[in-house]
């Protein structure tokens, strides 16, 4: 799969990478054209592609019908870039898009162009923390979208289960003491292809998992979602042409960091700041998993923030 001028996917990110280096803007776009030539079209064509983000939040969590989905609405879905940057997102819990934008990143970084290799109707999921997931509970999706054989953009989805098969039931697990207790992990794996589950997957979260029907409501929901902005997609393509798409979908991206990094200069003061915030763990003598999770401890959990001059945020 590559892109006109016959770049591979992690070579378009290599490009890009340098592109910023040498410009300051992403992708190299240091003037926004779609955005200086028709700046209605260039609006309107947003407004389509953040409103078909939340038709896919509102099918998704309908499809779910899980209670943390369709009633708590803990779910996000968004649309990207070939390369994996966030176009644009449905509402839902701000720390998601850039992990989704990761996972995208991460599928190519790790050669999955190549093999399995990118198909429209192809599922790819994620909740292994040490590929970019916040906590077990959390499925991260992508579904790659074609548009006349060429690979145009990504859906993406996450949703918050009710139960992963953690060592105690429920849907935080916040009495696992490592990793290995963390129930069923999908690392990084392709799940599905033309749009349905492979039955081996569904085999594991049903015997799994706890809650299985609501944890595949979860999965459907998430796919339903996705192909929601798929087909909505295509006829936003076919009605404004895919050139347009391909140049406005990068120009929005890069648009929304200039739009960041004017907040940064106007409403902060550069600087460094250090903080620590500690958190109490009061375990001793309560009922405990593990011999080792039988005290009480405090956490010091340090924070470096350092804004500079040029806008440039660093936190460690």
């Amino acid at each position: 799969m590559s892109d006109a001028s016959g770049h591979s996917l992690k070579e378009q990110l290599r490009a890009d990478e340098k592109a910023f280096e040498e410009t300051g803007h992403l992708f190299g776009l240091e003037k926004l054209e779609r955005k200086e030539s028709d700046p209605g079209t260039y609006e309107a064509v947003w407004h389509i592609l953040s409103n078909l983000c939340d038709a896919a939040w509102s099918t998704g969590c309908k499809v779910s019908s899980s209670p943390i989905a369709a009633e708590g609405g803990d779910a996000l879905w968004a649309l990207h870039v070939p390369t994996g940057e966030a176009i644009c997102t449905s509402r839902g819990i701000t720390a998601h898009p850039g992990l989704l934008a990761d996972m995208v990143r991460n599928f190519i970084e790790l050669g999955y162009e190549e093999y399995p290799g990118f198909k429209q109707g192809d599922i790819f999921e994620n909740n292994d923390p040490h590929y970019g997931g916040i906590h077990a509970p959390d499925f991260d999706m992508c579904m790659p979208i074609f548009y006349r054989d060429k690979l145009v953009a990504w859906a993406s989805a996450v949703s918050h289960v009710s139960d992963c098969g953690s060592v105690v039931a429920g849907s935080i697990g916040f009495l696992n003491p490592d990793c290995y207790s963390d129930g069923l992990t999908v690392s990084m794996e392709k799940v599905g292809e033309n749009d349905r589950f492979y039955p081996w997957y569904e085999m594991r979260i049903k015997s799994r998992t706890r809650t299985p029907d609501w944890v595949m409501g979860d999965a459907r929901g998430r796919v339903a979602g996705c192909i929601t902005i798929r087909e909505r997609l295509t006829e936003m393509i076919e009605k404004y042409g895919l050139d347009f798409f391909l140049d406005a979908s990068k120009e929005y991206v890069e648009d929304s960091r200039r739009y960041a990094v004017g907040r940064v200069k106007t409403q902060t003061v550069p600087g460094l700041i250090r903080k620590s915030q500690f958190k109490d763990l009061a375990m001793k003598g309560k009922r405990t998993l593990l011999a080792k999770q039988d005290i009480d401890c405090l956490f010091n959990l340090p924070m470096e923030l350092e804004i500079e001059a040029d806008a440039n945020v660093r936190i460690s």
